[in-house]
């Protein structure tokens, strides 16, 4: 018995559907997954970027707290128990968070904000010269400051110099290789 001619010349199109269907299913899967990529990795990079200004606001705290205890005759050092000599390249071989000396001050919130501090008065500078070191850590990110102040004058402590230590100088400086 043969078949109508309608259903015989629908016999080679009997798929065309289901290929179609199956086509657009495939690129909506795409589109979620790729969608769905890009806003988690844009969640992860805005949480990283607040990481990191939360770890220089956290070093900058920490500069503060330790200029308070040098005004109130204290040494500035917070969080920091051991002690260390000016190295051959003229800066302090500098602690760092997995010390064992290192005792870090605590912010309390998500997340969680470490800090300490390490004030050292360099040798062939005058007495009232002051290098104050703060580190902070926030999350994974390490931020390192290092400002110099004199005592004296007015304010009765003033800033000669400002900078932040670069991560390369933090590694080397590990690594005993300034």
């Amino acid at each position: 018995m043969r078949l109508p001619s309608r259903l015989r010349h629908n016999r080679p199109r009997r798929g065309a559907a289901l290929l179609l269907c199956l086509a657009f299913t495939a690129a909506a899967i795409s589109m979620i997954l790729m969608l769905s990529t890009r806003s988690i990795a844009h969640v992860r990079q805005a949480e990283s970027a607040s990481h990191v200004a939360a770890a220089f606001s956290a070093a900058e705290v920490a500069q503060a707290h330790a200029l308070a205890d040098l005004r109130a005759g204290g040494s500035g050092t917070i969080g920091y128990g051991g002690t260390f000599s000016w190295g051959p390249t003229g800066r302090p071989p500098l602690p760092h968070f997995d010390d064992p000396q290192v005792q870090p001050k605590t912010a309390v919130g998500p997340p969680e904000t470490q800090w300490f501090t390490v004030v050292v008065q360099p040798d062939g500078l005058p007495d009232d010269v002051w290098v104050v070191f703060a580190m902070a850590r926030v999350g994974g990110v390490e931020r390192r400051l290092e400002t110099v102040w004199k005592r004296g004058g007015t304010p009765d402590w003033q800033i000669l110099s400002w900078r932040e230590l670069p991560p390369d100088v933090m590694e080397g400086e590990r690594d005993g290789h300034l």
